[in-house]
Formats: C-alpha cells, sequence, structure tokens
C-alpha cells in the first residue's frame, strides 16, 4: 500500500494541480524494493504521511477539478474523484487482506493457549 500510495497514487493527484508529473516503469517495480526489506514502523509513517499529504491535496481541489478528466500514466483519462475512489479501494482491499490473516493467527494461537 505504502509502494502505490507514495511511488503511483500521490503523484497522479498531483497532476490535476498542475504538477508535471513524471511516471514510469520502474516506479511500478515494487518487488524490487523488498529484498532490502521492510521496516513496519517506518512503512507504517511513511503510509501516515502520504495520506496525509494526499487529503491536504484533496482540500485544494473544488468540486470541478475532483470531476476533470486528465490521461494519466497508469489508468489512463480519469478523473480525480475515480483515482481517490480507487486509493480507498486499494487501501481496503489490503486492509481486509491483513485483517483476515490476523484474525486467523489470533483464533488458532488463542485455541492453542486454552488447550496447553
Amino acid at each position: 500500500m505504502m509502494y502505490y500510495e507514495s511511488k503511483l497514487a500521490l503523484p497522479s493527484m498531483r497532476q490535476w494541480l498542475g504538477e508535471e508529473v513524471h511516471l514510469s516503469e520502474k516506479d511500478l517495480q515494487e518487488e524490487n524494493d523488498w529484498h532490502i526489506g521492510v521496516d513496519l514502523v517506518a512503512t507504517l509513517e511513511g503510509f501516515r504521511k502520504v495520506r496525509i499529504e494526499e487529503i491536504a491535496l484533496l482540500e485544494r481541489c473544488d468540486e470541478e477539478t475532483l470531476e476533470r478528466s486528465l490521461d494519466t500514466w497508469a489508468w489512463g483519462e480519469a478523473t480525480l474523484r475515480w483515482l481517490v475512489t480507487k486509493t480507498l479501494q486499494h487501501t481496503f482491499e489490503h486492509t481486509h487482506d491483513i485483517l483476515a490473516i490476523a484474525l486467523f493467527w489470533h483464533f488458532w494461537a488463542k485455541r492453542a493457549e486454552e488447550n496447553s
């Protein structure tokens, strides 16, 4: 999620405020960064900062900006409203997956504790 938010979603959102965005295939190669390991606390803090920046960006947008279509690098023609909705969907999808795993392991850890 952090990679998507910082490397793709936020830079793409900046297009609607007139910033020039230069994205390429290498911006989508998240796997290359995972081999160096991930610091969970730093990743969550980075995600929080990017999300704060996204919200601040949205606060500067009026209805017309939200509905204006632009040609985005990753999704083709899209509105900012669509991009923000896609970003939220992406967050919910991964949060669902993480929560499902956490609940599964919590259930089995509790059961193992009760049986010992």
